[in-house]
């Protein structure tokens, strides 16, 4: 629309251009169809965002449909009403709302049920996440004998036939994991206090700003609330979008080159997560 005037000059001296200059009518089209993807423009550069959380992408889309809402022509009516039918799906998602209910931001938009449900959630991925500190606790008080025993294997005859038989039946059990896993009494403990203290912040937590950023926030509450913010640093890290992937495999091509291409898949991982790192950093 910024071009309109300069589009209808050039109309008006050229005779080519005049055949197919669109009148007024056609103009209004244009500025109504222009000014209802306004929002959605808008939307979509907000999810271009590399730091973007879930309830950042949360915020831009209801900003994306009160804006939308807001115009009331026919076409932003059809608009919105594929936005809502859109929303009903994203809102299924137990991740999402585990996010929404651990952002004082957005929480009150979540009805009791979808709270319900969001506590349900964060007690599973409490549980799990003590689960696995408890398997990398257990891994690394566990002594590791397999050092000493090469020094040992070393003298050993090689047609020792136990031997043999013995690391066939080790080959076979590789795949096989060992899950360290708590007890049901454990379980039903840990369960209650993180369901305790959800619970108390859903009742006590007051509404914050939009402006706030989350993170930070979470990171105040490190002293006074240690486990629910043990719990958000968890949450908030799932990426909302693709975006910080697919850039990340865009910097590929400057480290895996054609002059480069015999390095290893292990050095190629450590590569791609230093440069991640300096990348994040200079985001800081």
């Amino acid at each position: 629309m910024s071009l309109k005037e300069f589009i209808k000059n050039m109309s008006a001296n050229d005779t080519k251009l005049k055949k197919v200059n669109l009148n007024h009518s056609d103009w209004e089209k244009v500025e109504t169809i222009s000014k209802t993807l306004l929002p959605a423009k808008l939307c979509t550069k907000k999810l271009q965002y590399e730091q973007l959380t879930l309830t950042d992408f949360y915020g831009a889309w209801i900003t994306c449909k009160l804006q939308t809402e807001a115009l009331s022509s026919l076409i932003s009516k059809k608009l919105l009403q594929h936005i809502v039918d859109r929303e009903k799906y994203i809102m299924a998602n137990k991740v999402l709302l585990a996010a929404i209910f651990l952002d004082p931001r957005y929480k009150i938009t979540l009805n009791e049920d979808k709270c319900n449900t969001a506590i349900e959630h964060l007690i599973k991925v409490w549980i799990h996440l003590k689960n696995v500190e408890l398997k990398n606790s257990i891994q690394e008080t566990t002594p590791n004998i397999e050092d000493r025993q090469e020094s040992s294997n070393s003298s050993t005859d090689s047609t020792d036939e136990l031997e043999n038989f013995l690391k066939n039946k080790d080959k076979k059990n590789d795949s096989v994991s060992i899950d360290f896993d708590v007890s049901n009494s454990q379980t039903s403990t840990i369960a209650t206090r993180i369901e305790t203290l959800l619970k108390s912040y859903h009742i006590d937590q007051k509404r914050l700003n939009n402006k706030v950023n989350i993170l930070q926030f979470w990171k105040t509450m490190e002293a006074s609330n240690p486990e629910l913010s043990q719990l958000a640093k968890v949450v908030f890290s799932a990426p909302a979008t693709q975006v910080s992937v697919e850039r990340l495999f865009s910097g590929l091509k400057f480290i895996l080159s054609p002059y480069r291409s015999n390095i290893s898949s292990k050095n190629l991982e450590n590569q791609l997560l230093v440069r991640t790192n300096r990348l994040f950093d200079s985001k800081k």
